[in-house]
């Protein structure tokens, strides 16, 4: 991708807020190959300049709908 400073930024804000998330709910991280944050550029720019579906990934192993999951990150 080209955001390249930007983009380690907002995936290390992410990966804390993942581990803060999952510590608050007692549960302990899943192996770093299920947790790793992608970025993606939305092919809809009205979705923004960058996504991720750490959420997604993560609902299925917390047993939690992706959308609040997302909005406790």
């Amino acid at each position: 991708m080209y955001y390249d400073e930007i983009e380690n930024n907002i995936t290390s804000v992410l990966e804390g807020s993942l581990q803060s998330v999952l510590s608050s709910l007692n549960i302990s991280a899943p192996s770093s190959d299920k947790i790793i944050v992608e970025l993606d550029i939305p092919k809809d720019k009205s979705h923004g300049d960058l996504s991720s579906n750490i959420a997604l990934k993560i609902s299925k192993i917390v047993s939690m709908p992706p959308i609040k999951f997302a909005n406790l990150l």
